[in-house]
């Protein structure tokens, strides 16, 4: 698939990507059965901007393998279930009329 876009005649790649870099507080406050987030198997979590700095400086001497593909079995997971709701809301709209 090409993500490449022209603007102004200068041509940008769009790379898609996942977000895996979180604030290591919104992991830790919320009930543990309720967090699909875990710090080093689905994201990487920092408390601080220099954590950020020191995890992006550092990230060419990680092996992000597991975690982006932990990562997108997450977002699939939510994404099957967006389609169901999606598919039950459409189904009522329509049957209720």
């Amino acid at each position: 698939m090409d993500y490449s876009k022209s603007f102004d005649n200068k041509k940008i790649t769009i790379v898609p990507c996942i977000n895996m870099r979180m604030l290591r507080k919104w992991i830790e406050t919320v009930d543990k059965k309720y967090c699909d987030f875990k710090e080093g198997y689905n994201c990487y979590a920092v408390s601080n901007e220099d954590e950020l700095v020191e995890l992006l400086n550092n990230s060419n001497n990680v092996d992000t393998t597991k975690v982006v593909e932990n990562a997108g079995k997450l977002m699939n997971r939510h994404i099957k279930v967006a389609e169901e709701w999606n598919k039950c809301y459409l189904h009522n709209s329509f049957s209720s009329n």
